[in-house]
């Protein structure tokens, strides 16, 4: 009986395994190719300072600390690079296919599997998740706290108590965007709590341990807690010291929003239509059925209200960046997911009302056997609907992922490419020849104004660019050293070099003439 089961689940699961190699392969394959970007290097500054001196103070303009902290222990243990914190990134956002795993009971089917798929070799989801910075490290554990939450409510346990408290209080200590983006992703749970206790004949006392069930709640408050007291205590830790770094946190994003540094409204809403018009339209179709479910409120509306109200939030208060993007498609590609569902039993309903109308009618068995047969369309979407047809499903899953991935970024070094938003402004002749200038001199690159070749392309692999607005470079030593310098505008440099400068392209080269 247990090898049958066993059986039954290889059978079942065999794809999510294949996607998690996937996404393992795609998310540490080359980590090191892609230049130092300055905020890698700052967030790789202080790790390594924490891991050098043994103290960290919070504070909210670096974001939460748990970056630090992952960072700096990954480091001891593997050596002091960029690479080892964009691989901690990388490890971690592998829980978001994880949760949707998780999922795959609670949603119909072939929800989880398509939004499993799309976080697995997404760009906008694999550019953030190489990348030491925390954003999808922070969307991961809001999607982890939403799939324990789902569990838990069903069938409470210790196990799932505590650990939606430690996804919660992790999300919070990673970045303070959590502090509207969790409050988002769980408002439909006492909005619906509210329609059944005021339109039901349920109690609010019945409603309440329906919503969330009291018999573990004190192993989440209680693990939430002590991760939190932890990890914003500092170090040497203070706990007492955690309540205040926390409003300081959330005060600093309140200043944020009210200095209006958001800039266009419809800053998000653009990269889903300009870059990825198919999964906007699988997304309406889902938010539309959400919307119109007849069963009433689901764990749909979790997702929805996820993506609506932080989008608003963001584009308006927030950093318009593309990293932060991934607060917001993370939720997107469970509605797409949804969209997908909501087609395919549109297809479902269609084909059984031409078979009932054929079969009504005399004379025509014929259509509906062949509606009905080994290869008619209603056979075929009664195994994805069952998922009893693992060939039309990764067909579906296939279409999905070329058209998102291969054709909106191209090859080669699609992966190398970031959420379009920045773009690259300095062209591909112009850092050639920089490249190749780089490796005669034997000089690191160093950035100046006006100038941003991040992502880089697939043709820099290899080469090390290092920051020139702040104290870091590559590996986040401040470097006194000549450096072939890249500039949007002509500057003085230093005068204990002596460099020529070359104009190419609108852009200014500066190269030490003794080399480095």
């Amino acid at each position: 009986m247990e090898s049958d089961t066993l059986r039954h689940r290889l059978r079942r699961d065999w794809l999510w395994g294949v996607l998690l190699l996937v996404a393992v392969v795609l998310r540490f394959h080359a980590l090191e190719a892609r230049p130092v970007h300055w905020d890698e290097g700052v967030h790789a500054y202080f790790a390594w300072e924490f891991l050098t001196t043994g103290q960290f103070t919070y504070e909210p303009w670096r974001h939460g600390p748990f970056l630090y902290y992952a960072g700096s222990v990954a480091m001891a243990v593997f050596g002091e690079r960029v690479v080892v914190g964009r691989a901690v990134v990388a490890a971690v956002s592998l829980g978001s296919v994880v949760a949707a795993y998780a999922l795959r009971d609670e949603l119909p089917m072939p929800t989880a599997a398509v939004a499993g798929a799309l976080l697995a070799v997404h760009p906008y989801v694999l550019a953030p998740a190489r990348f030491f910075r925390n954003d999808a490290m922070t969307a991961t554990f809001t999607l982890l706290a939403v799939a324990l939450y789902v569990h838990y409510r069903k069938t409470p346990s210790r196990g799932l108590a505590a650990g939606l408290g430690a996804a919660l209080a992790l999300a919070i200590a990673t970045k303070e965007v959590s502090y509207f983006v969790l409050p988002a992703a769980f408002a439909p749970v006492a909005v619906v709590a509210h329609f059944e206790a005021r339109f039901t004949d349920a109690s609010w006392r019945a409603v309440l341990y329906r919503a969330l069930p009291p018999t573990y709640l004190h192993y989440t408050v209680g693990v939430a807690v002590a991760v939190l007291a932890v990890l914003y205590g500092g170090w040497p830790p203070d706990p007492l010291a955690a309540p205040g770094a926390i409003v300081d946190g959330f005060q600093y994003w309140r200043s944020v929003a009210a200095d209006g540094n958001g800039g266009k409204p419809m800053y998000y809403l653009g990269m889903l239509t300009d870059h990825t018009p198919v999964l906007f339209a699988l997304a309406l179709v889902g938010c539309a059925g959400t919307v119109l479910d007849r069963d009433g409120p689901s764990v749909r509306w979790l997702f929805l209200s996820w993506l609506a109200l932080p989008a608003m939030l963001m584009s308006l208060a927030s950093e318009q960046a593309w990293w932060s993007f991934v607060h917001l498609f993370t939720p997107f590609v469970f509605l797409v997911a949804f969209g997908v569902a909501d087609l395919r039993d549109a297809l479902q309903f269609a084909v059984g009302t031409v078979r009932d109308r054929l079969a009504a009618r005399p004379g025509r068995t014929r259509g509906v056997a062949r509606l009905d047969g080994p290869g008619g369309l209603g056979a075929a979407t009664r195994r994805v609907r069952t998922g009893a047809g693992p060939t039309a499903l990764g067909v579906v899953l296939a279409v999905l992922l070329v058209t998102s991935s291969v054709a909106a970024f191209g090859l080669p070094g699609g992966v190398e490419r970031m959420a379009p938003g920045d773009g690259t402004d300095a062209d591909a002749e112009t850092f050639r020849y920089v490249a190749d200038e780089a490796a005669r001199l034997d000089c690191p690159v160093q950035l100046g104004k006006g100038v941003n070749p991040w992502p880089a392309p697939w043709w820099l692999r290899g080469l090390s660019i290092h920051g020139s607005q702040g104290k870091l470079t590559a590996d986040w030593q401040f470097s006194q050293g000549p450096a072939v310098l890249v500039t949007g505008e002509e500057v003085t440099p230093p005068k204990r070099h002596e460099f020529r400068v070359v104009e190419r392209n609108g852009y200014y080269v500066y190269l030490p003439r003794s080399g480095c």
